[in-house]
C-alpha cells in the first residue's frame, strides 16, 4: 500500500501545475491516458529498434535473475539504446517493456538492492535463521487473475509474473476496539460489515448511493486497458478498438452529476451524498490516502474510482507476491535480463549529460565515466534530486516552469518504520491475517501524524517470509513523519536513538492492538526513520514524492523540456503509488516504441484475453 502526506503549503505553485484540461483530448483524460503533452521527436526513436516476441503469456517462476551486475568501471562498450537511472517499478517496468521491444537497456542503480521504495532486504539470527523483509509496498490487487491493473498489464507484457498468493480481506481497528473486516469481492457484504461496525443500520444505504454515484465514472475509467496508453497521434490508432465499450449514457451521467476524472473524489462523494461523519465517507477518505497520499478532497476521482470499482468486483481478491516485493522485483528483472539488458549495482549517477542543442544524451557516473544513450535517458530518481544534483546547473534557468522546476511544489512527509521477528507459538497467523491498519481518531484528518499505522504480517500467507516457528511484521507510520524533526542529526547519536525510540512508540502501541505479547517474541527489531528513508533510498528529505491536490493542481507530464529524457515514477502523472508508477512506465516505453510493435503487443494480449476483463460490476 502506497501512501503520502499532502503539505500544507499549497500555494506557491507554478503556473505548468495549475489544474488544466490536456490539450490533445479530453477522451483519454477520462480514461486515464497518461499527461503527456507534445508528440514524440521525428525519427528519433528509430536507431535502436530490433523486433522482439511481444505479448508472451506470464511465466511464473521463483527464479532469481541471473542479473549483470556490473562494476561502474566496466570495459564492455558504454553505449546503449536506453538509459534508465534508478531501479524502482517505475524504472523496472520501463526497462522491461523497452527491453521487450527491441532496445538496448541499461538500469543504473545507486543501492546494493534493486526495487526502489519496493526492495526486500533480509536479517540472519543466529541459531534460528534468516528473516525477509519487504521494505515498502505489501497491498496488491488484481494481480493473479486478468485485471487492468496497470503492472499486471506490464507483467502479462513482458512475460515474467511472480507466484501470488491471493487473500479477500483486510481487517481496520477503530477507537473503542472497534474492528472493521474489510473484504474485497462482494459490495453487499462490504455494505453489512459498514453497518455493523458502525452501528448505523443506515451505512448500508448510504454506500448503495456512492455505489451508483460512482459507477459511470467507473465504467469509463475502465474502458480501455491502461497498456493501450501512448503520448502520441498514435493513441488514436491504440485505444480505438476500446472506445466502442464506453457507454455514452454513462458519460452524460456523469456530467450530470458535476464529476470529472481529474476533480477530487470529494465530488463522487457528495453526488453520491455521502455524510462527512459516516463511516462510509471516512473508508473513502483513507481509501483515496491510502491509494495517493491525500484524503479525498485533494485525490484525483479517476483512480479512487477505479479501485472502488475493481475492489468489489465478484470475486476480486488482493495478492501477495511469494517471496515478498524482493520476487516482484525479480520477475521485473528477470525480463530485462532474458532480452540482453543489464544492471548496475552500486552505480551511483551523478549528473545527466546535455549537448549544446537541448538534447541528453546520456549519464555521466561517480568517477566520471560516461555512459551514452542513443535513444533516450529515463529518470527514475525523485524530481527534487533529478532538478538539484543530476541534472547540469547551465540547464537549471531554461527548464524554469517546466516539469523539471521544482519551485514551489509541495512536498509528501516521510514514515517510521518497525521491522520486526518474532516467535509464533501459539499465534494462529492465518486466522490473524495479512494487513492490519490502526485508526486512532476518526474525526482527526486522515492524514494526520500519528493517526494512521500500518501493518503487514507476511509470514500470515507466505511460509518462506522466516524460520518455521517465527515471522516477519513490517508496522511504518504512512508518510505522516515530518522530515524537519530529524534535518541536520548524527544517525550514531545518543540523541539519534532516543529520537527514534519516542518516535516508534505509536508504531508499538499500534502493533500490540494486533498482538499485545509482541515484545516479549521479538527476535528481530529494526527502526527506520526519514534518515533511514533519505539514506538508502536516496529520497530528498526522505519525501515519498509530491503532493499535488487535485482540482488545484495537476502532475507534469513525463516528457520534459529536454530531447530524449523523460522523468518517470511518482513525480509525473498519474502519480504516487505502485499501479500508477507502472502505467507511467509503460505510457513512456509504448511512446518511445514503434507503433506498429504496440499495436502489435496489444493484440497479442487480446488473443490471450488479458485485457478488459469482462465482469459483471452489478
Amino acid at each position: 500500500m502506497q501512501i503520502c502526506e499532502a503539505s500544507r503549503r499549497s500555494n506557491a505553485m507554478p503556473r505548468r501545475h495549475r489544474e488544466v484540461v490536456p490539450r490533445w483530448c479530453v477522451t483519454l483524460s477520462l480514461l486515464l491516458a497518461v499527461h503527456l503533452r507534445g508528440v514524440t521527436e521525428k525519427g528519433w526513436v528509430s536507431s535502436g529498434w530490433r523486433q522482439q516476441s511481444l505479448g508472451v503469456p506470464a511465466r511464473i517462476s521463483a527464479k532469481r535473475p541471473r542479473l549483470i551486475c556490473k562494476a561502474a568501471g566496466s570495459s564492455e562498450s558504454d553505449v546503449y539504446d536506453i538509459v534508465v537511472v534508478g531501479s524502482g517499478i517505475a524504472g523496472l517496468s520501463a526497462a522491461a517493456m523497452l527491453a521487450m521491444y527491441g532496445y538496448r537497456v541499461l538500469i543504473c542503480e545507486a543501492h546494493e538492492h534493486p526495487g526502489g521504495a519496493a526492495h526486500g532486504f533480509t536479517r540472519r539470527v543466529k541459531d534460528v535463521g534468516t528473516f525477509r523483509f519487504d521494505s515498502g509496498p505489501s497491498l496488491f490487487s488484481g494481480m493473479s487473475v486478468p485485471s487492468a491493473n496497470p503492472l499486471q498489464q506490464v507483467l502479462d507484457s513482458v512475460g515474467e509474473t511472480p507466484e501470488w498468493l491471493p487473500y479477500d480481506r483486510w481487517k481496520m481497528y477503530l477507537p473503542g476496539d472497534k474492528l472493521f473486516d474489510v473484504g474485497s469481492g462482494d459490495a453487499t457484504a462490504f455494505g453489512r460489515e459498514l453497518a455493523r461496525a458502525s452501528g448505523n443500520a443506515a451505512e448500508a444505504e448510504i454506500w448503495d448511493r456512492l455505489r451508483a454515484a460512482n459507477k459511470p465514472l467507473g465504467e469509463l475509467i475502465a474502458a480501455v486497458p491502461p497498456i493501450a496508453l501512448r503520448a502520441d497521434i498514435g493513441a488514436a490508432q491504440t485505444l480505438l478498438p476500446y472506445l466502442g465499450r464506453m457507454d455514452p449514457l454513462s458519460g452524460l451521467a456523469m456530467v450530470m452529476s458535476g464529476i470529472s476524472p481529474s476533480a477530487p473524489f470529494s465530488d463522487v462523494l457528495k453526488a453520491g451524498q455521502v455524510p462527512e461523519n459516516s463511516l462510509t465517507g471516512w473508508f473513502f477518505d483513507f481509501l483515496a490516502f491510502a491509494l495517493q497520499g491525500l484524503p479525498a478532497s485533494a485525490t484525483q476521482a479517476a483512480g479512487v474510482s477505479f479501485m472502488m470499482r475493481e475492489f468489489f468486483a465478484p470475486g476480486a481478491v488482493m495478492d501477495y507476491p511469494k517471496g515478498g516485493s524482493g520476487a516482484l522485483v525479480d520477475a521485473l528483472l528477470r525480463a530485462v535480463e532474458k532480452r540482453g539488458g543489464e544492471l548496475r549495482l552500486r552505480t551511483r549517477v551523478e549528473k545527466l549529460t546535455v549537448d549544446k542543442t537541448g538534447r541528453c544524451t546520456g549519464v555521466e557516473l561517480k568517477g566520471g565515466k560516461a555512459l551514452e544513450a542513443r535513444v533516450a535517458v529515463l529518470c527514475n530518481a525523485d524530481v527534487w534530486n533529478t532538478s538539484s544534483k543530476l541534472l547540469p546547473e547551465e540547464w537549471r534557468p531554461k527548464v524554469r516552469g517546466s516539469s523539471l522546476d521544482v519551485e514551489g511544489v509541495p512536498m509528501c512527509p516521510s514514515f517510521m518504520h518497525l521491522h520486526l521477528g518474532f516467535r509464533t507459538e501459539g499465534l494462529d497467523l492465518e486466522a490473524m491475517g495479512v494487513h492490519h491498519i490502526t485508526a486512532a481518531d476518526l474525526q482527526a484528518p486522515v492524514d494526520a501524524t500519528d493517526n494512521l499505522v500500518f501493518i503487514s504480517i507476511p509470514s500470515a500467507i507466505d511460509d518462506t517470509a522466516a524460520p518455521k516457528g517465527y515471522a516477519t511484521l513490517h508496522a511504518y507510520l504512512p508518510a505522516t513523519e515530518p522530515y524537519d524533526a530529524w534535518a541536520g542529526m548524527d544517525r550514531r547519536s545518543d540523541e539519534y536513538k532516543r529520537k527514534k525510540e519516542e518516535r516508534a512508540a505509536p508504531l508499538w502501541k499500534a502493533v500490540e492492538r494486533v498482538i499485545p505479547d509482541i515484545q516479549s517474541r521479538l527476535v528481530v527489531r529494526m527502526v527506520g526513520t526519514p534518515l533511514t528513508h533519505e539514506r538508502f533510498l536516496n529520497r530528498y528529505r526522505g519525501t515519498y514524492g509530491p503532493a499535488y491536490r487535485a482540482g488545484i493542481q495537476s502532475y507534469p507530464s513525463p516528457q520534459t523540456p529536454l530531447r530524449g529524457l523523460w522523468c518517470i515514477g511518482e513525480g509525473s502523472f498519474p502519480g504516487i503509488g505502485v499501479p500508477a508508477v507502472a502505467g507511467n512506465a509503460a505510457g513512456v516505453a509504448n511512446t518511445i516504441a514503434p507503433l506498429e510493435m504496440h499495436q502489435r503487443l496489444l493484440e497479442r494480449l487480446r488473443k490471450a484475453e488479458l485485457l478488459v476483463p469482462d465482469r459483471d460490476w452489478k
